[in-house]
C-alpha cells in the first residue's frame, strides 16, 4: 500500500485541479484545437480597436437572457498536459510527474430566487493520469475513473489506483475545505486560493457577483498595465487571443499573497470564441510555463519547483452532460480516510465528508 502512497496524494491534486479544474477534437463546436488553441487571423488591436469590438458586449448577450426562466448554459471541458513538480531540495526532495488527459462538463443555472446564476455542478472522466514519483516513497502508477464537484461542494471520487501489481479501488467524498487543507499541507498560500474560488459546502456562488466587476475600463487597464498582448480574428464572429508573458504574470502577481512564485520563460494565453452576435462559443488556457517558489519557514511552505504545459478548455453545448452520482448516500466514506488511513496528510481531517 505504500507505493500507493504518491499515486493517491496525487489523485487529490488531479481532482482538485480538474474542479477548478488538452485534447480537444479540431471539430470541437467551439473551435478548439487538440492542444487547446484557436485558430485564426489574428491581429494585434489597440485599445480603440478593442473598445470597438467589444462595444456591444454585455452579459446578456454573452451568456443569453439570464432572466428567462430555467436559464442554464452548459459547457464540455477538456483538459491535459504533463506537469512536473519537484517539492522541497536535496535528499528530501520528491519529484512529481503528471500525464493528464481528462474530460467532462460544467453547467451553470440560476439559483432558488430564480435570479442569480450559480454553480451548476461539475463532472471529469479521467481517460488517463499517469504519474511517476521519485523518495523513499515512490513509485509510478495510473488513475481513472470518475470525478465531480455537486453544487453544495461536495467532491466526489469513483477511481480505479494501479501501481505495479498493487490496486485499489476508491470510492469517496470530502468537501471542499478538506481538500483545499490537503493541498495547502503540500504547497503554502494554496488553502486561501482555494477558499475563496470554491464554494463552501452548502454555499452557492454567484456568477453575477464576479462579472459585474468586470468593466471595459478594467480591462484596458489591465491589459496596458501588465503589457498583455491583445489579438482578434473578427472574420467569423469574434475570437480573442490574450497572452501573457512570464514577466506579465509576475507582475499581476506583484504585492498578492502569491508574490512567492516566481515565473520562468513561458506564456500563458487565453482564447475567447463570440459568435456574430456575442454569445460565448468557447474559452481556452494554454499554458507553457515555469513557476518556482523559495521556502518559507514562516508559512512552513517547502520549496517547489513546476513545469506546466497543458491547456484547459470550456465549450458551449445545447444540453448538461455533468454526471453526479445517482447513489450519493453510497459515497459513505471520506477519500483521505481511505487514501492514507490514520496517517492522513496534516489538515486533511480538519473537515472530512461526514459518513
Amino acid at each position: 500500500m505504500k507505493k500507493l502512497f504518491a499515486l493517491a496524494a496525487a489523485s487529490v491534486l488531479v481532482l482538485s485541479a480538474g474542479m477548478l479544474s488538452a485534447c480537444v477534437a479540431p471539430l470541437d463546436p467551439g473551435g478548439v484545437n487538440e492542444d487547446g488553441s484557436i485558430s485564426g487571423n489574428y491581429e494585434e488591436v489597440d485599445k480603440e480597436g478593442l473598445g470597438t469590438a467589444l462595444s456591444a458586449v454585455t452579459l446578456s448577450t454573452v451568456l443569453g437572457d439570464t432572466q428567462e426562466e430555467n436559464w442554464a448554459l452548459h459547457f464540455s471541458a477538456k483538459t491535459g498536459g504533463d506537469f512536473s513538480l519537484t517539492i522541497g531540495s536535496g535528499a528530501a526532495a520528491t519529484s512529481v510527474d503528471l500525464d493528464l488527459d481528462a474530460e467532462g462538463a460544467l453547467s451553470l443555472a440560476l439559483d432558488e430566487t430564480e435570479k442569480d446564476i450559480a454553480f451548476g455542478g461539475m463532472s471529469f472522466s479521467l481517460k488517463n493520469a499517469g504519474l511517476s514519483v521519485s523518495g523513499e516513497k515512490g513509485g509510478s502508477g495510473t488513475a481513472q475513473g470518475d470525478l465531480c464537484l455537486a453544487p453544495d461542494g461536495t467532491f466526489y471520487a469513483d477511481l480505479a489506483l494501479k501501481s505495479g501489481e498493487d490496486e485499489i479501488e476508491l470510492k469517496g467524498k470530502e468537501t471542499v475545505s478538506s481538500v483545499s487543507a490537503f493541498i495547502g499541507s503540500l504547497v503554502g498560500g494554496m488553502v486561501p486560493f482555494a477558499e475563496e474560488v470554491l464554494p463552501e459546502e452548502g454555499e452557492d456562488v454567484s456568477f453575477v457577483q464576479i462579472t459585474q466587476q468586470i468593466t471595459l475600463g478594467n480591462l484596458f487597464d489591465m491589459f496596458e498595465q501588465y503589457s498583455v498582448k491583445v489579438e482578434l480574428d473578427d472574420s467569423d464572429g469574434y475570437v480573442f487571443r490574450l497572452t501573457a508573458s512570464h514577466e506579465a504574470l509576475a507582475s499581476m502577481l506583484e504585492g498578492t499573497s502569491s508574490s512567492l512564485f516566481t515565473f520562468g520563460e513561458g506564456n500563458v494565453t487565453l482564447y475567447l470564441s463570440l459568435d456574430e452576435n456575442y454569445f460565448l462559443r468557447a474559452v481556452s488556457i494554454v499554458a507553457d510555463i515555469s513557476v518556482s517558489m523559495e521556502a518559507s519557514l514562516p508559512d512552513m511552505a517547502p520549496s517547489m519547483t513546476a513545469d506546466i504545459n497543458a491547456s484547459v478548455s470550456l465549450s458551449v453545448t445545447d444540453e448538461s452532460a455533468v454526471k453526479l452520482p445517482d447513489d450519493p448516500d453510497s459515497y459513505t466514506k471520506g477519500i483521505f480516510e481511505q487514501l492514507f488511513g490514520s496517517a492522513s496528510m496534516p489538515g486533511a481531517n480538519d473537515d472530512v465528508a461526514a459518513a
